[in-house]
């Protein structure tokens, strides 16, 4: 192989970055950063009445102490959500099909009980969409990585 000299290197590889780097070779100090699948939902709540007031369209980023997080998306009574796996769960992501389809198992059984329990209109919401993407996770200590 050839030898390029450089000041400076931008890897945006992404999630793929961590990959990258060890593609290197072994002389290379190893970026601690795999692909790991995450999911989001939108979706649309309806008018709660007096009982079950409906958060405000502007309602901030709020995060359950499980982790669970929602922010409004717009007006009417759009949100969207998700939460990281648990930790047993949350493995490198290397099959790239897995990504055609959101965890909605997550969603169903982790997700939009806690949502109800924090903010009971949530207890009747129509999901419009979702996604599923990659994530630069840093095994490390899961924080950005600059430098």
């Amino acid at each position: 192989g050839a030898s390029l000299a450089a000041g400076v290197v931008v890897n945006a590889a992404g999630a793929f970055g961590g990959r990258l780097v060890q593609s290197l070779g072994p002389g290379v100090e190893p970026l601690p950063v795999a692909p790991r699948k995450r999911c989001m939902w939108l979706f649309r709540v309806g008018g709660g009445g007096a009982a079950r007031p409906v958060p405000p369209d502007n309602t901030p980023l709020t995060i359950d102490p499980s982790g669970v997080y929602f922010r409004s998306e717009g007006s009417g009574g759009r949100f969207v959500c998700g939460v990281s796996p648990r930790p047993e769960s949350d493995r490198d992501c290397d099959d790239l099909e897995a990504l055609r389809q959101a965890d909605d198992e997550l969603f169903e059984e982790t997700i939009w009980p806690t949502m109800a329990e924090r903010a009971p209109a949530f207890e009747a919401i129509r999901v419009e969409s979702s996604w599923a993407g990659l994530y630069e996770y840093n095994t490390m200590d899961q924080n950005g990585v600059v430098g």
